[in-house]
């Protein structure tokens, strides 16, 4: 008798265990990922990349926070930072790009500061499609 699929087999069982041993590079959880996901943060989740340190603004602010900053991330072209309620079912107050580690918000003339309540705000470090690292923090307006 043969056994012509004895390789694939074997082949299959290897590619499992080095995945295990990778250390789960498929997480299903992420620790930075609030139960009950979102619709717009942390959609990366599934990606296991390096953590962006973010420095400012603070947990709780009294007003909306001014200037957003994190730490730079070696070999990124770019930054997409998202912010928006914590809230699943909310669309992000705004996503925008750009080159540095800092983003100041200037709200147009008229526009209505944000209500009070619970943020959260992901910046992705980018070169071109490649994600190089991710941070996620949360703020509370008063």
């Amino acid at each position: 008798m043969r056994r012509e699929w004895l390789p694939s087999a074997v082949a299959a069982v290897i590619a499992i265990l080095l995945i295990w041993l990778a250390g789960d590079p498929l997480a299903l959880r992420p620790a930075d990922v609030a139960p009950g996901g979102s619709a717009w943060w942390g959609g990366d989740a599934f990606l296991r990349v390096p953590r962006i340190s973010l420095l400012a603004p603070a947990m709780s602010v009294d007003s909306f926070p001014r200037e957003f900053r994190w730490a730079p991330v070696e070999g990124a072209l770019e930054y997409e930072i998202t912010v928006g309620l914590d809230d699943r079912h909310q669309a992000p107050l705004f996503r925008q790009r750009g080159p540095g580690n800092s983003l100041e918000v200037s709200l147009a003339e008229g526009v209505e500061l944000p209500p009070a309540g619970n943020y959260v705000w992901e910046v992705r470090a980018l070169n071109g499609s490649k994600i190089l690292a991710r941070g996620l923090g949360r703020f509370q307006l008063h």
